[in-house]
């Protein structure tokens, strides 16, 4: 069996990963720096703190909107692999539209059109399930985008982009769409950090039973859509992968027994369609009996789209 080692071996390098200094990024060139080298991790200011104890010289302070410094990269090093985890606009704090969409689409034009002028072998771009927008039900990768959101519109267009750089031009680009990707290093802000935080003091990781409800209820929701469309089609969509599919199966199949069960969910009609489809939901360490769906359970299947 094929090691994640033998892959990053593979790679062509040098190799750069861009937006380093976020979540994602620091979690990668951490990883790639394990098994190479020739690796730097590019980020807009200094100091970054996911990136704290890694050697300051595999780390490159560069701000990817200003052209003439991402030249100097480019020229400099002369990437063969580059991973672009950059991105602006995903928090609720981050509202400067001129600022999103010169950071998520038009720096992104910029570093192709100077990657075209060398031989670099891969672009790995990451971009968002935010993509899809209106259109987030358990989509397709050929699902039509409907943006809902500057960040949306500007992950959407740089997806475009790319579709035409790789498909008009034949540059090596390619665009993922992570859904709510969690793990080590994540901020503190977020869902699933928050939910292990508050669980282990016995707490609910939000203000009040209905707006966890909610919450839940729409990760529930887009679960319950791919969890389905899998059975149908009898293979595994993008969204299976994500936190909106097969984790949240596995993390809400059996609750953990730090945190507090309350009977909501046990005969919530916002539950019951999904305790129908996985049989029984573990809570602590009793399994409950399947249950046949009330009327309620049937009125709470009819699920208006949910968030990806």
């Amino acid at each position: 069996m094929t090691e994640i080692s033998d892959y990053v071996r593979a790679l062509r390098g040098p190799i750069v990963v861009l937006g380093a200094g976020g979540f994602v990024g620091a979690n990668l060139l951490r990883l790639l720096l394990k098994y190479r080298s020739d690796v730097f991790g590019v980020v807009r200011k200094l100091p970054a703190w996911r990136l704290e104890a890694i050697d300051r010289r595999h780390i490159l302070e560069i701000d990817i909107n200003d052209l003439a410094a991402t030249r100097n990269m480019v020229t400099s090093i002369l990437p063969a692999t580059l991973f672009d985890c950059v991105a602006y606009g995903a928090y609720s704090f981050e509202t400067d539209h001129a600022l999103i969409y010169r950071t998520n689409f038009s720096s992104l034009v910029q570093l192709v059109e100077l990657l075209a002028e060398t031989e670099f072998t891969a672009l790995v771009h990451a971009g968002s399930s935010s993509e899809y927008g209106l259109n987030s039900a358990g989509p397709g990768e050929d699902t039509m985008l409907q943006p809902n959101s500057h960040y949306s519109v500007s992950k959407a267009a740089a997806s475009d982009y790319l579709s035409f750089a790789g498909k008009v031009r034949r540059l090596p680009v390619v665009n993922l769409r992570l859904y709510s990707v969690y793990g080590p290093f994540e901020d503190t802000s977020r869902l699933i950090p928050n939910l292990i935080a508050k669980g282990m003091k016995g707490e609910y990781p939000l203000s009040s039973t209905r707006t966890f409800r909610a919450t839940l209820s729409t990760s529930m929701t887009s679960a319950r859509h791919s969890f389905m469309r899998q059975r149908r089609s009898r293979r595994i969509c993008t969204a299976s992968r994500s936190i909106s599919g097969r984790a949240i199966e596995r993390r809400y199949a059996t609750w953990p027994a730090f945190l507090p069960t309350p009977s909501i969910f046990r005969r919530s009609p916002i539950l019951q369609p999904w305790l129908d489809v996985r049989g029984t939901c573990r809570t602590g360490t009793q399994p409950q009996k399947r249950r046949r769906t009330s009327s309620a359970g049937k009125r709470g299947s009819d699920f208006s789209k949910g968030s990806g």
